[in-house]
């Protein structure tokens, strides 16, 4: 839930140009911020399936959990060499504003992993002020093989500044196989149309000798600077046997 910490809401007088990039992250685009693979899946409410599809290639999932804003799809079943055991670890099926997704398949014939997030309609941010919005965070970590390593779950918290026009954040109470420890998601520039991208730090899986390198994350505030955000996340892993690569969306409200 968003938690308004000033009860000042003016609005900036223009649009500016999406947010400055950290860490070599691209800048977000206005309305997509992707890291890993191309893809693009489409939520049918009629039928509760996600269609995810790269190029001639697509599947349809079925839900498989439920929470209050987020749900996880398994294969349904789909045609094309891949995705023959695709799992879209979280998906938030768009309710006007917007929506974080993450994203694994892998099979014999190829291996697709990454998390996107997309905005429908950008908007003109507070200048004054600040809030707080709290979610989930769902990811994979892959091997360069493609071969999935590991499920990760979280908590996603993210303090926005709208007067000095930033915003940071931590997804804690990580957990897969093994704990993992808070991915820090540094303090980086909030654009007046609300979109973002800047660094990460920490998020290293605990129960190995394993270190995280500094990753990226990026995403938007959802709306007229209030309904929500949605972000994606990658860094990389590595320990003396293991590298692997973990991708992940938050929704926060």
């Amino acid at each position: 839930m968003k938690h308004l910490m000033t009860s000042t809401v003016a609005l900036a007088a223009v649009l500016a140009a999406s947010g400055c990039a950290t860490n070599s992250a691209p800048p977000p685009p206005v309305n997509r911020y992707e890291l890993g693979d191309a893809v693009t899946t489409t939520f049918d409410p009629a039928t509760n399936t996600v269609t995810v599809q790269q190029g001639a290639t697509s599947v349809q999932m079925g839900l498989n959990v439920a929470s209050a804003n987020s749900a996880t799809y398994l294969l349904g079943g789909g045609a094309g060499p891949l995705f023959t055991s695709a799992v879209l670890a979280l998906y938030t099926p768009d309710t006007g504003a917007g929506r974080a997704t993450a994203y694994y398949t892998d099979d014999n014939n190829g291996a697709l992993a990454g998390a996107y997030t997309t905005r429908n309609t950008p908007g003109q941010m507070p200048t004054a002020g600040s809030a707080m919005f709290a979610g989930s965070y769902t990811g994979f970590r892959v091997d360069p093989a493609g071969v999935g390593q590991d499920w990760i779950s979280g908590d996603a918290t993210l303090n926005v500044d709208f007067a000095n026009a930033t915003i940071d954040g931590v997804v804690a109470n990580r957990g897969g196989l093994d704990p993992y420890a808070d991915l820090i998601l540094q303090t980086t520039a909030l654009s007046p149309d609300g979109s973002f991208a800047g660094a990460t730090s920490g998020g290293n899986r605990i129960a190995v000798f394993n270190t995280a390198s500094p990753g990226n994350y990026g995403g938007f505030v959802l709306e007229q600077g209030g309904s929500g955000l949605v972000g994606a996340v990658s860094l990389d892993h590595s320990s003396p046997v293991t590298s692997s690569t973990e991708y992940g969306a938050f929704y926060a409200q």
